[in-house]
């Protein structure tokens, strides 16, 4: 373990020293793109059921109107509004992964923009806030182990897998931007920590997807992490040195916290820019096999009812075998009977990418849930687990990198049979994958993603301005000038 405090204590004066001018251009770059996906991906689960929910309940609660519910028009509290914009953004599982990870997501830039909303704050200062509460999240991640290697080489993987600790995103996003001195923010970080929920992605693991909720509640992490903001605002007192407390890990599951990973090249290594922005709305483990699906039937001019099978080829050590297992028997639906469960269903995403269905919320209506064709086609798909080969075990027990960047690498084959044909095609990587330029959306693909996100909401005219608007997010000087055009 580090020296008592230090990661707690070296985290918080990287957070009161730096400023907007400290980020690299290629930081702020990102983080912009970041920003504009997020925004399409709240507004696009507005009209989910989970969404509706939301702002009904929002509305049944009131509140100091000082903050946004996206795509809305709707006015509410600074932690209302930063819990109903982190969930609608998850809602169609469309927000960015961190390195395969985990999802970062909608956390510290909801958290961010409600807080900045609240104090009338620029958007250099959202951007500012919203790498720094990305950045801590992504530490722990990384810090944390996936597996651990027993010394007789063992593979054991943990009984509790979660990440809670994305509360300290909220955070401090939040605390950056209302100003807390470094007394308060030991406290915000500490109430963080106290009101995280339980790290139950283990659970979530074991069931079929139909919880809302899914591996965690960006939601509720998000509100309560502002809430552990302001209450340390006005001095609400916590514990101290919570990153280095032990049994706060424990707690969570993790049997040893790297400090020496979660510090190294602090201030400058940003991890925002290892965001994984997905193009699809669905499980980023679908997403190479669906990339490499469309590309066979683009090179070789094959329609759906061309396609006579897909066998996809999933790692078997690469994640948890309970949890691939839970994949291949019960999340294998051709039918989902609803938006979550379509979220996680191989055949259904594989078969709204066949039929050139645009990636959005209309994969999750309810219409094609059901729609015939859509349902034959994913009849087609089968799903395999890859055998152990040797070079996959060598890694893992070989592996000396971040314990939480193991599973950067998800190799996935799919074969695409065509009458006696067989298409076979490989990848370690699918689009989105941030860390590898090859992989990387554009901007313009991203500004595309936003179109689709939002359709149902905004007129094309309103949609071009709001991405002109972002664009130059370092020009507003009071981020209400873009959440008033939301």
């Amino acid at each position: 373990m580090a020296g008592i405090g230090k990661s707690t204590e070296e985290w918080i004066r990287l957070v009161l020293d730096v400023s907007f001018g400290d980020l690299p251009k290629e930081v702020v770059t990102h983080t912009i793109d970041y920003i504009i996906d997020h925004i399409g991906n709240v507004i696009s689960g507005c009209n989910s059921s989970v969404g509706q929910a939301l702002i009904k309940f929002a509305k049944d609660e009131g509140g100091n109107p000082e903050a946004t519910i996206l795509g809305t028009g709707m006015r509410t509290s600074c932690t209302m509004a930063a819990m109903v914009n982190a969930k609608m953004g998850n809602t169609h599982d469309n927000d960015d992964v961190f390195l395969t990870r985990m999802h970062i997501g909608t956390i510290p830039f909801c958290a961010a923009l409600s807080a900045a909303e609240r104090v009338h704050a620029s958007g250099k200062d959202v951007i500012l806030a919203t790498v720094l509460g990305y950045d801590i999240c992504a530490r722990c991640g990384l810090a944390v182990p996936l597996v651990e290697i027993t010394p007789e080489k063992e593979v054991i993987y943990p009984a509790v897998v979660g990440y809670s600790f994305n509360v300290f995103g909220a955070a401090v996003s939040a605390a950056k931007l209302v100003g807390l001195n470094r007394e308060q923010m030991r406290n915000a970080l500490s109430l963080a920590a106290y009101f995280a929920p339980l790290p139950l992605a283990g659970l979530w693991r074991r069931r079929a997807p139909h919880n809302v909720c899914k591996y965690a509640d960006l939601g509720w992490i998000t509100k309560v992490g502002v809430t552990a903001a302001l209450l340390a605002q006005n001095d609400y007192p916590g514990d101290e040195a919570i990153l280095d407390a032990d049994d706060f890990w424990k707690a969570c599951g993790v049997s040893s916290f790297k400090h020496s990973v979660f510090l190294e090249d602090l201030g400058r290594k940003w991890h925002i820019t290892e965001s994984s922005i997905k193009p699809y709305p669905c499980c980023r483990q679908f997403n190479s096999s669906i990339d490499m699906l469309t590309k066979i039937m683009k090179q070789n001019t094959l329609l759906p009812d061309d396609i006579d099978s897909i066998k996809i080829k999933v790692p078997p050590l690469l994640l948890n075998p309970e949890y691939i297992w839970n994949k291949v028997q019960r999340w294998d639906s051709v039918e989902p009977k609803d938006y979550t469960s379509s979220e996680f269903s191989f055949p259904y995403n594989m078969a709204c990418a066949a039929f050139g269905i645009p990636p959005g919320p209309e994969w999750h209506t309810s219409e094609r849930m059901h729609d015939p064709q859509l349902v034959e086609f994913g009849k087609k798909i089968v799903l395999e687990k890859n055998p152990v080969s040797t070079e996959t075990a060598e890694f893992m027990l070989g592996y000396q990198g971040p314990p939480g960047a193991f599973r950067k690498r998800f190799p996935v084959t799919i074969e695409v049979r065509v009458g006696e044909r067989v298409f076979v095609e490989s990848s370690d990587y699918a689009r989105g994958d941030s860390w590898d330029p090859h992989y990387r959306l554009t901007h313009e693909e991203i500004k595309e993603k936003f179109r689709v996100n939002v359709s149902g909401f905004l007129s094309p005219h309103r949609t071009e301005t709001v991405l002109n608007r972002i664009e130059k997010i370092e020009d507003v000087k009071d981020i209400t000038e873009i959440t008033g055009l939301l």
